[in-house]
């Protein structure tokens, strides 16, 4: 069977990994076509809808913006939910998700603080106890950590947590 999808990016995982996660899990057959630089993408740039990629092709129709091709595969191979309450919620939750992904990108690359900041450092804490190495292999995570375990303001309390060896949680699986 002829795949009637080729999914269009650039030679990396970037906004397109989702999509072929999607694709491949659920056996879907598509054609890939990855772009390895930067002259053969400014020769085709113009080509694409508001000149972007990831790009889906269903057939002879273009699709841009990574959240609208994987609504459009849900909703063509049926991985959108049974009813509009469940495809709201996967929605939001994907909405979520991307505006994590894009705040992500901030916590790692800006200075100023955000109360999301303390949500992270919570979270990569929490997976440090449970999994020293964890963030052997995410330095950039490990060193907002190492950043934000080292402000002047919260180091007595982080210390005196550390000294009364405060619980995770209340399963006993810290």
């Amino acid at each position: 069977m002829k795949p009637i999808y080729t999914l269009i990016y650039f030679d990396i995982r970037g906004l397109a990994e989702q999509i072929r996660l999607l694709l491949i899990d659920n056996r879907i057959p598509f054609d890939e076509i990855r772009i390895k630089s930067d002259d053969e993408w400014s020769k085709i740039k113009e080509s694409f809808v508001f000149g972007q990629l990831p790009c889906l092709k269903d057939d002879d129709v273009k699709i841009v913006q990574s959240g609208a091709i994987m609504r459009h595969l849900a909703r063509r191979h049926d991985l959108y939910g049974r009813n509009e309450m469940e495809r709201t919620f996967a929605d939001m939750f994907y909405e979520g998700i991307r505006d994590i992904h894009q705040r992500y990108i901030q916590f790692i690359y800006y200075e100023y603080i955000c109360f999301a900041d303390y949500a992270l450092f919570e979270v990569l804490d929490v997976l440090l106890i449970l999994s020293p190495t964890c963030l052997t292999q995410c330095s950039k995570l490990k060193a907002f950590h190492h950043r934000f375990n080292q402000r002047p303001s919260l180091q007595n309390y982080l210390m005196k947590r550390a000294s009364n060896n405060v619980r995770v949680n209340w399963n006993g699986k810290e």
